[in-house]
């Protein structure tokens, strides 16, 4: 497995393993409105341009990432999706 920094064509990969991983926390708390799983295509472009996208590559498919923010000198991760197979 490698971890590459990720690139605005990677978005729409990650938004689909976001809302897949995401979607069974909502059944555990009959939530589908969570953030994760409403979160557009659009929202998500904006992020790109605003934090650290990196993503799980192995053998050529993407199977996970992870969104950080920089806040003075601490890196915070938001969000962090990995396919259920890979977890």
């Amino acid at each position: 497995m490698k971890i590459n920094r990720a690139v605005l064509w990677d978005v729409e990969t990650i938004l689909q393993i976001q809302k897949c991983v995401y979607l069974s926390e909502a059944e555990i708390y009959h939530d589908y409105g969570i953030s994760p799983l409403i979160e557009t295509f659009e929202e998500i472009k904006q992020d790109f341009s605003e934090q650290v996208f990196l993503k799980a590559v192995e053998d050529r498919y993407t199977i996970g990432s992870m969104r950080s923010y920089l806040e003075k000198e601490t890196s915070y991760i938001r969000l962090l999706s990995v396919i259920s197979e890979c977890q």
